[in-house]
């Protein structure tokens, strides 16, 4: 089953630095995952220039293992993201050819 994850960036002091410094950590864990990860990324504001948030689509067969995922990932044990939402989607049309025209981090 497919589960979208989406997740805000706690609004805190130093935050924004924490999650930073975290990334490497938080990048390891996502390699880890590579057997569920189906895609992710950051979401930012409409004009790009913030950090809003994350988002996660995994395959995994519960809501349990989609929380499992969610509570796994570093920064989310060091508190840097509020109002996590796990939601059960279910697969619809996929575009390779438009997302092999994505560049990364666009």
């Amino acid at each position: 089953m497919l589960w979208l994850i989406t997740r805000a960036n706690a609004n805190k002091p130093g935050n924004a630095e924490a999650r930073e410094a975290g990334l490497t950590k938080h990048r390891e864990y996502l390699r880890s995952q590579k057997d569920i990860l189906l895609l992710s990324g950051a979401l930012r504001s409409d004009d790009g220039e913030e950090s809003i948030g994350s988002f996660f689509i995994v395959n995994v067969e519960n809501r349990a293992a989609a929380q499992a995922f969610v509570d796994g990932d570093p920064n989310t044990q060091a508190g840097h993201y509020i109002d996590i939402r796990i939601t059960r989607i279910r697969r619809g049309d996929w575009n390779p050819d438009v997302a092999a025209g994505i560049a990364r981090g666009e």
